[in-house]
């Protein structure tokens, strides 16, 4: 009898596992659904309904859905007590889903919604018409959810149903999930940072390259780039971190993802794109460290061993373990990313890897834009993004180039700049007009007189009543310049 009891004991536990796997399963399955509606509700405020950024995440929120709908009646999506719950399982914060869930949750209460709820036979087309309906909605405080619901119903879809929001029945800090999102992106960077001080340590103790331990921080950029914080793109203009090498090659990491998922990249892709940029340079890690970190102008002799670095990179790459799809990305990024007439030109425009152009560029632009010992006057971001747009020698892909500068525009997010009415600001967001790429949203910091104030964000594009701009920027400041603390310039952001 006990023998038994301990079988039965077993049974139960063993059960109780199974059930607990299939419970994150569904868990994971309902994150991944809340987090593609949410990039693709964003996807079309950006973009058209036929651009590759919607079809794509519009096609994830739809096989979502069907693996949703197959474990039950309906899939209801719905906003309580400052959390979002798919079917009643409540979804947890994972790898980029802090952002998602909340900012999720935020546009479902503006928008007067507490539940969403998808049935059986529900097509693609019908998900795309609530996304751009919700889009279209009224919201702010006398929002109740009606607008969609109507909508909905003279469209004739059968399959949702939209339920509103109970004013009281839950409460949502957007100042807290602006500040965890914000937290995220500090995090994720300089996690990064730290590793890849660590990565060329062990590089140059000539360790085996650890690949995989820099996956899941790649992995959360690129979701903290979906969702559309910025305060990674911002960290890139600090220029004052542990080392030259580091501080570039996150950076370029970084300004890479963002382009990569304005060019339409999948999410898989990204995250390849994004290490194999963190190993572009990998090589320089061979190079003695008083020639690697330019602490003055390189002698001829010193430039030829650094023009070695690619060959290096590919080396080490290809001896870090099993030869993977990023691995051999990596090889090839850090073997044709430096086109230019310093180094030999390993292989035309026209057939290197579409990973080794975007690279190409960033790296260029990051470089351009730093501070060294043997130029202490960096290029602006508007002139190295002129000296990269005015390429004489075909070194650049001009379409990636007019992307790269509609993605980040003339002033990067974290740029410091002057205002013609004497405010010192921070650039806050790129410009809400398009192509408006010189007239970005900023964050006032101190005013005319250079006291400090409470942050103000002011949008360059504002006109007055007979159309012309208020303001303009007429000087912009490297934050090593103004001597700029890191924390004060986190601040502000």
């Amino acid at each position: 009898m006990p023998k038994r009891n301990g079988k039965e004991t077993h049974a139960s536990s063993l059960d109780g596992m199974l059930g607990a796997m299939e419970g994150r399963a569904y868990r994971a399955l309902g994150g991944a659904f809340a987090t593609s509606f949410y990039i693709t509700f964003k996807n079309l405020q950006l973009y058209s309904a036929n651009n590759i950024n919607v079809r794509q995440t519009l096609g994830q929120v739809m096989s979502n859905t069907v693996a949703l709908l197959e474990e039950s009646d309906d899939l209801r999506l719905s906003a309580a007590r400052n959390y979002l719950f798919v079917n009643e399982v409540r979804l947890r914060s994972g790898r980029g889903g802090f952002q998602n869930f909340g900012l999720l949750y935020t546009e479902m209460i503006r928008r007067g919604v507490g539940a969403i709820v998808l049935h059986h036979g529900i097509i693609e087309e019908e998900i795309e018409n609530l996304l751009m309906i919700m889009n279209e909605a009224p919201n702010g405080e006398d929002a109740d959810g009606s607008y969609i619901q109507d909508r909905i119903q003279e469209l004739g879809i059968s399959t949702i149903d939209v339920e509103t929001y109970v004013d009281g029945e839950m409460e949502v800090d957007l100042e807290d999930i602006a500040e965890e999102a914000r937290r995220a992106s500090i995090n994720a960077y300089f996690r990064a940072i730290f590793l890849m001080r660590d990565i060329y340590k062990e590089v140059r103790e000539d360790k085996k390259l650890n690949v995989r331990i820099l996956k899941r921080v790649v992995q959360n950029m690129v979701d903290i780039v979906a969702a559309g914080d910025y305060t990674l793109m911002a960290l890139t203009r600090v220029k004052n971190h542990i080392s030259y090498l580091v501080n570039h090659a996150v950076n370029v990491c970084v300004l890479s993802i963002w382009l990569g998922n304005e060019l339409g990249l999948g999410k898989v892709a990204q995250e390849q794109l994004g290490l194999s940029s963190l190993f572009a340079d990998i090589g320089m890690a061979c190079i003695p460290e008083e020639i690697a970190e330019g602490k003055e102008k390189l002698s001829d002799e010193e430039w030829a061993e650094v023009r070695r670095h690619p060959l290096i990179g590919s080396r080490i790459l290809l001896r870090s373990g099993r030869i993977s799809e990023v691995t051999i990305r990596s090889m090839l990024v850090a073997f044709q990313h430096h086109t230019h007439a310093d180094y030999p030109e390993l292989v035309p425009l026209d057939r290197t890897d579409i990973f080794s152009r975007i690279v190409t560029i960033t790296d260029a632009f990051d470089a351009m834009t730093t501070p060294r010992p043997f130029r202490q006057k960096p290029m602006s971001p508007e002139e190295a993004l002129n000296s990269l747009s005015d390429d004489e020698g075909g070194r650049y892909d001009p379409l990636l180039i007019k992307l790269f500068v509609n993605t980040i525009g003339i002033y990067p997010v974290g740029t410091l700049v002057k205002l013609s009415t004497g405010e010192l600001a921070v650039v806050h967001r790129p410009s809400l007009e398009d192509g408006l790429v010189n007239r970005p949203l900023v964050s006032v910091i101190s005013d005319a007189q250079g006291d400090a104030v409470e942050n103000t964000i002011l949008d360059v594009a504002e006109r007055d009543s007979g159309g012309s701009f208020l303001r303009e920027i007429v000087e912009t400041y490297d934050s090593m310049e103004l001597d700029m603390e890191i924390t004060d310039f986190l601040a502000v952001l």
